[in-house]
């Protein structure tokens, strides 16, 4: 049996025969011989080779790999971050194996251990925000007058000053608060009081505070104001509870 194939100049044919891998097809025109040929066109403006022959080609067909693709492997705690034609694509997560074409598009790619580098290279951060949830990053801006605490599973492992930052989220969770610098003002209204003379009042409290240590103020409540609060109002009932009208 005589088969022609027609292989444009942005496509590539993985050609099998009997459901075994014979070769790649380049752009031509090719004629083909005999039975239980099979032909997988490919369109190579989409730069992933998307097949089940992919693992094949990368394990057992180092050959046809390296002249076709560029494979990119990530370890447990590693991702890759893959540019087309020098411009950030996509990430690849930990633990893959990706091959894309060496044809449409020149593929760069970079890995790092995210596990050793949770935070992610500032010359990173805002091309990485324009892929959105497929960065595989949690991004965090902290705006003037704010500190941020970065929390990594659990743990605190940096404050942040006013700026764009993200932390990769492949192997573990980052968690930021945020802290106002700035001075604040707290009311503490309608607080009922007896006086030492047992004369009811009525008061109203306003407070002027301000956070000189966002690390020390954050430590064991996620809110600085509720224990503030607490702490305004037993003062005001200590002070004005001991004095008479």
């Amino acid at each position: 049996m005589i088969r022609r194939v027609l292989v444009g100049d942005n496509e590539r044919v993985v050609l099998t025969r009997q459901r075994r891998f014979e070769t790649i097809l380049e752009p031509g025109s090719h004629w083909l011989f005999g039975l239980g040929l099979e032909a997988e066109l490919h369109n190579t403006r989409s730069p992933e080779m998307v097949s089940p022959w992919a693992d094949y080609l990368a394990s057992k067909r180092a050959d046809v790999a390296a002249a076709h693709f560029v494979i990119v492997e990530t370890g447990d705690t590693e991702v890759a971050i893959v540019s087309f034609d020098g411009k950030l694509a996509r990430v690849v997560g930990p633990g893959r194996r990706v091959l894309y074409w060496r044809a449409a598009v020149q593929v760069t790619y970079e890995r790092i251990d995210v596990a050793a580098e949770p935070e992610v290279p500032a010359r990173l951060v805002a091309p990485l925000a324009r892929l959105g949830a497929a960065s595989l990053a949690f991004h965090v801006l902290v705006e003037d007058g704010k500190r941020g605490l970065v929390h990594l599973d659990g743990r605190l492992i940096r404050e942040l000053a006013p700026g764009a930052y993200a932390f990769w989220t492949a192997v573990a969770q980052p968690h930021v608060t945020v802290t106002e610098l700035r001075r604040q003002t707290l009311e503490v209204t309608g607080q009922e009081i007896l006086t030492a003379d047992k004369v009811a009042v009525r008061v109203n409290v306003s407070v002027v505070f301000e956070v000189v240590n966002a690390a020390a103020a954050r430590a064991g409540v996620t809110d600085v104001r509720e224990p503030l609060y607490r702490t305004v109002q037993y003062a005001v009932l200590q002070y004005l509870g001991k004095r008479t009208l």
